[in-house]
Formats: C-alpha cells, structure tokens, sequence
C-alpha cells in the first residue's frame, strides 16, 4: 500500500505523474480552505476579538 501510494507516479489525467500522496499534499490546503465550522470558528474569533 505504501508503494501505490508513495512510489508510483499516478496516471490520472490532472496529476502530470506525481505520486497519489504528493497529490494529496498539494490539494490538502483546499480542503482546509472549505471546512466550515473551521471557517465559522475563526470568524466568531475574530468578531469577538475586535
């Protein structure tokens, strides 16, 4: 499992040959980006601060 994951290049059509985790790594911050109560959180923080 870690082979597929680590070491093989990934043949999808977007992903230009890197390995399944680089493409994971590079795509996780859009993830974070769109987790909501994360984003409620730190605008209720910054409310309540300023």
């Amino acid at each position: 499992m870690e082979d597929y994951n680590t070491a093989r290049t990934h043949t999808g059509k977007y992903c230009f040959g890197i390995t399944p985790m680089q493409t994971f790594q590079d795509a996780k911050h859009l993830s974070q980006d769109k987790m909501l109560d994360t984003l409620h959180q730190a605008m209720a923080a910054k409310t309540a601060v300023g």
